[in-house]
């Protein structure tokens, strides 16, 4: 005989109760992997110090002056017709050690270094400015890009 007032739901589907069960069945390996996950990023937070990043353009203007117009002894250097050798002539000197020390004195070697103390030292600091700093030229262009990271 066969109950008429039975039914059978094989085909529905997942329910809240077979997701509650699963749940508690396995809720220690759950708990465990949440866990080490938190540790996992609590460390990453802990080990990598966060890099900061400045960035600047700057554009080259060169003014000829003449002293008179009358003057037989005028000195106009006009620069080749691209400027390459003007522009290379400024990335040379942004990127020089003597400035990047003149910087280090004004800023202040501690706050570069992230030290305080007698352990700051101007020239390790300026050696740190000088390796953070990327200095580019766009291609045909009279603007130079300076790009400082520093952590």
């Amino acid at each position: 005989m066969t109950d008429e007032n039975t039914t059978t739901n094989s085909g529905a589907g997942i329910g809240l109760e077979d997701i509650l069960y699963v749940l508690f069945r396995r809720k220690w390996m759950i708990l465990s992997f949440m866990v080490v996950g938190l540790l996992g990023a609590g460390v990453v937070f802990m080990v990598n110090k966060p890099i900061y990043q400045s960035e600047a353009k700057l554009l080259l203007r060169y003014v000829q002056e003449s002293r008179s117009v009358a003057s037989v002894d005028s000195q106009i250097t006009a620069p080749d017709v691209s400027g390459d050798a003007l522009i290379n002539s400024e990335l040379e000197i942004l990127s020089s050690l003597d400035l990047a020390t003149q910087v280090a004195e004004i800023i202040g070697p501690e706050k570069i270094q992230g030290t305080s103390g007698t352990d700051t030292n101007a020239t390790k600091a300026a050696v740190t400015i000088q390796r953070g700093l990327h200095v580019d030229v766009p291609r045909k262009s009279s603007i130079i890009r300076l790009m400082f990271t520093h952590g």
